[in-house]
């Protein structure tokens, strides 16, 4: 097995929440190579250029609207399959439409190539696993809306074609987040869940999280954790903003946490990545709260054309207060799991501006974002979206904002990789001469050596995933907990562990960067 619990190890500061047995730490010994590494744990833990394979399963019709006949009454997936008189017809649709996101080495070799994907996000409903099977046989079935379509599922496999998109992902060394964007009764009530439900319901009724924790977590843990690219499992898409202390707040705690219990229960390492639900750090201070910042991901949005807010600014005025408008907080790991390019028509109104600049601008708010997100976001970022049926998507697709350089594509020069031993040597006498300096010349007591080996550690670290596929590394509050738990073992504690913190610190600071 890969990992293993530590419980004894665990520098649990939950405040009285023990969830030492939820924590797991790599089974690997200090100082190790690539070969030694587990591409499963460089895969969980790597920094994620992505992109969302959007309306690939949760059908959205903006992106792929032959799918919906003529008299759906609604956007939503289920309401476009009610509105289908003839099963065999829409589920054939569907097969051939799960394979145009598959089939094409071609876009394969452009996604790991040129634009330097290293990962996709893939929206699923609960009603796609196990083809749908998995409806029948729930204790809650009858509750369960996709029920009523459910042989059109039966027929068309999506199951089936969710793993081979993660086969064909392997060959490429791209991950795979899989996002449970569907959960029975809406999180959000909006039409991307799948189903229309007002006011949503799914944290409101026990029976549709229990479902999702007790039926659909366990197929897909049991079913694809032997798959070396998965890198996480997303158990919420777009939760509702829950105010402090409130019903939805605790409710939405105690799913997040269940569904941790259950993907470590079953002996599984992905980490449960969460909603911040509009609210970054009532989520970063939960997690820290419960101990759980190494195992739990959060997961914000970035979209500036859908606010009232955003709409009355110019688009430079966007532009250039994004690092203060997009600011999350450095106490836990955090993915910007979609983005854009797409500003409203209402800040390009405000904004004088020609066709050329106009490019211009959409280049600069691309490229901010991705600076913003590189540096604030560990677990890194997904732009919304990749495929439409109709043109390239504009601002919305990623393939055009690649090619025109509003996203950066992928790295030259990756093939070598070095870490300058100079700069190390530079950086342990910068430390030493600091403290000796500001200490009187009395810093006899301290222990140095605790630095130099927590930068080397980050040294090593980071040469070792950029052995594969040039990867950084991207859960730093998981990846350096483990590396420090292991320090200990070997070196024990000491009052002076913060110098190990800061030279582990400056080698992340330093190095893991492109």
């Amino acid at each position: 097995m890969l990992l293993k619990k530590l419980k004894n190890l665990i520098n649990n500061q939950s405040s009285g929440n023990d969830n030492s047995d939820l924590i797991f730490i790599p089974n690997l010994d200090d100082n190790n190579t690539s070969n030694t590494i587990p591409k499963s744990l460089i895969y969980q833990t790597r920094f994620n250029r992505g992109v969302n394979f959007g309306s690939m399963f949760v059908l959205e019709k903006w992106i792929y609207h032959s799918l919906y006949p003529p008299n759906c009454p609604s956007d939503c997936e289920l309401d476009c399959m009610k509105s289908c008189s003839n099963i065999e017809d829409i589920a054939t649709k569907l097969t051939d439409h799960y394979k145009v996101f598959i089939d094409d080495d071609g876009q394969w070799e452009w996604l790991s190539k040129q634009a330097g994907v290293n990962s996709i996000r893939v929206p699923i409903g609960y009603w796609h696993v196990k083809n749908g099977d998995i409806l029948a046989e729930s204790s809650i079935s009858d509750s369960l809306l996709f029920k009523q379509v459910i042989k059109v599922y039966q027929m068309a496999k999506p199951y089936d074609y969710l793993r081979k998109l993660i086969e064909k992902c392997e060959k490429y060394n791209i991950g795979v987040l899989i996002d449970l964007h569907g959960l029975p009764g809406s999180v959000n009530g909006q039409s991307h869940n799948g189903e229309i439900v007002n006011p949503p319901k799914f944290f409101e009724q026990e029976a549709y999280s229990s479902f999702i924790i007790k039926e659909i977590i366990p197929f897909l843990v049991n079913d694809l954790q032997n798959f070396e690219n998965i890198i996480g499992l997303q158990v919420v898409n777009e939760a509702s903003f829950a105010d402090k202390n409130s019903n939805l707040e605790n409710k939405e705690m105690d799913y997040y946490l269940d569904c941790l219990k259950t993907v470590r229960g079953l002996d599984c390492s992905w980490p449960v990545i969460i909603s911040d639900g509009w609210w970054p750090e009532q989520w970063s201070d939960w997690v820290n709260k419960m101990g759980l910042a190494t195992e739990i991901v959060i997961d914000s949005h970035c979209y500036r054309c859908f606010s009232d807010s955003d709409k009355n600014k110019t688009v430079t005025q966007i532009i250039g207060e994004l690092p203060q408008t997009f600011n999350l907080p450095d106490t836990a790991d955090f993915v910007v799991g979609e983005f854009s390019c797409v500003l409203d028509g209402a800040s390009w109104g405000k904004t004088s501006v020609s066709g050329a600049d106009r490019e211009e601008l959409v280049k600069q708010f691309g490229n901010k974002q991705v600076e913003i997100f590189n540096e604030r976001a560990h677990f890194g970022w997904f732009f919304w979206t990749f495929k439409f049926e109709l043109g390239d998507g504009g601002e919305w697709g990623f393939v055009p904002m690649i090619e025109k350089g509003c996203i950066p594509g992928a790295k030259t020069g990756c093939e070598e990789f070095n870490i300058d031993e100079n700069r190390i040597g530079q950086i342990v006498a910068e430390h030493v001469n600091y403290w000796k300096n500001n200490c009187g010349g009395n810093d006899s007591k301290f222990e140095h050596w605790r630095f130099e080996d927590g930068l080397k550690q980050a040294c090593a670290d980071i040469s070792d995933f950029a052995k594969f596929n040039n990867s950084r590394i991207g859960r730093v509050k998981f990846w350096k907990n483990f590396r420090r738990q292991n320090y200990l073992r070997t070196k024990n504690d000491s009052e002076y562990m913060w110098e190990w913190d800061q030279g582990y610190e400056r080698g992340l600071n330093e190095f893991n960067r492109y």
